[in-house]
């Protein structure tokens, strides 16, 4: 389809720009071809439902253009959760980036929250607790809006994200894998919001801790994993889950999976979704993560059914698909009608978003607008800082 620019000075100050490539002779053309009936319908809308909030940023006001007014959206900043292991085990190394896991893990997160901290609020825990091998997490962030998106797109952090990874900094892997205990200490503080809220569960093995779990050695943590005791080798003959071989608290080393899938299925009936994350070294307990990834709703649909991660980049990339799908949304709900469709335009960061099927954005209602193709794909990159939605020039057209 053709671009139908909303005046010729609009076209030829953007030349150069890479969505409007035109001189001003082409948007002289281009004006007088447009028809009418490439605009952009203002009535016989149809039904889309009950609107989508999102948590895309609105500037103040619009872009320069031709004393347009702005169009506020609705805004409902949804809260992301982390929910870390700092475990004794995540002193291992990540493959990928020649660091261990629990200083990756901090890197992924700040990569994502540069990128979409201003689109959330977020905190965090970490579990063990720093009182002991088996303590139940706690929480070392409380939820904060995220900081304010940058002019022009930096790798610098923001006083928020700075602060917590201050403070997940100076931590140090060590204990168990107390998850029951600490989603179950951590219960009312995400059930006490009627926000949005989504929990990232990262692990890099198999919760344990409870101390009266009872099992073989096919649900013992140490015998699955080929763990040594007083120089013997844990498994079938000599279960390090038994007290009669290796005395009292033998038993924390049981797979704690029931009270776990417990915890998980209630924040899920609470509505709160649980996303979980298996590290290096949480492949033996595929089933039992796939479990807890379908009890929190946020199964994937290919197998492994969590998020299954190899090495720093696919942390990464795991961490981003996660976040960037629950703080951007291709659907965007404007706080009021516009008095004539035909005059509203999108921007993303200053630049112009054509209406348009293929790779742009078409109305689905009186305030909805939805984002398709390209459009949806930029969107949901994280690259895009600000959207802007104006009124009182002619909609610019595929």
């Amino acid at each position: 389809m053709r671009r139908c620019y909303r005046q010729a000075m609009f076209a030829s100050r953007r030349g150069s720009s890479s969505r409007a490539a035109r001189g001003a002779v082409t948007a002289l053309f281009l004006l007088a071809a447009c028809a009418a009936d490439e605009r952009p319908p203002r009535a016989d809308y149809g039904s889309s439902g009950a609107p989508s909030n999102s948590g895309i940023p609105i500037p103040s006001s619009p872009p320069a253009g031709c004393e347009d007014e702005e169009i506020p959206a609705v805004v409902d900043l949804p809260r992301l959760y982390f929910v870390l292991d700092r475990s004794g085990s995540m002193r291992e190394a990540l493959p990928g980036e020649g660091i261990d896991k629990w200083r990756g893990t901090q890197i992924a997160v700040a990569g994502l929250l540069r990128a979409i901290g201003h689109r959330v609020e977020y905190g965090a825990a970490i579990f063990p607790g720093q009182g002991g091998t088996c303590d139940a997490g706690r929480e070392v962030f409380p939820f904060s809006p995220g900081d304010a998106p940058p002019a022009v797109p930096s790798n610098r952090n923001g006083p928020t994200l700075s602060f917590l990874l201050e403070r997940l900094a100076v931590i140090e892997p060590d204990g168990g894998t107390p998850v029951a205990p600490t989603l179950s200490a951590l219960r009312p503080v995400l059930e006490g919001s009627s926000v949005r809220t989504y929990v990232v569960l990262a692990t890099d093995g198999a919760p344990n801790c409870n101390p009266d779990a009872r099992c073989d050695s096919t649900s013992c943590i140490p015998d699955i994993e080929g763990a040594a005791f007083n120089g013997e080798a844990c498994g079938i003959e000599f279960s390090c889950c038994d007290p009669r071989a290796i005395g009292v608290g033998a038993e924390s080393n049981c797979v704690d999976g029931d009270a776990t899938l417990a915890e998980v299925t209630a924040l899920a009936a609470a509505g709160i979704p649980t996303y979980v994350i298996g590290m290096p070294g949480a492949s033996a307990y595929d089933a039992l993560l796939d479990s807890l990834a379908l009890a929190g709703g946020t199964a994937r649909s290919a197998t492994p059914r969590y998020f299954a991660v190899a090495d720093a980049a696919e942390l990464s990339d795991a961490l981003f698909e996660i976040g960037t799908g629950v703080a951007i949304s291709c659907d965007l709900t404007l706080a009021e009608v516009p008095r004539d469709a035909s005059l509203v335009n999108v921007y993303y960061d200053g630049e112009v978003v054509p209406y348009g099927e293929q790779d742009g954005w078409v109305w689905d209602g009186d305030t909805e607008l939805v984002f398709r193709g390209a459009a949806c794909d930029e969107l949901r990159s994280g690259s895009v800082l600000r959207v802007s939605i104006s009124y009182g020039c002619t909609t610019i057209i595929e």
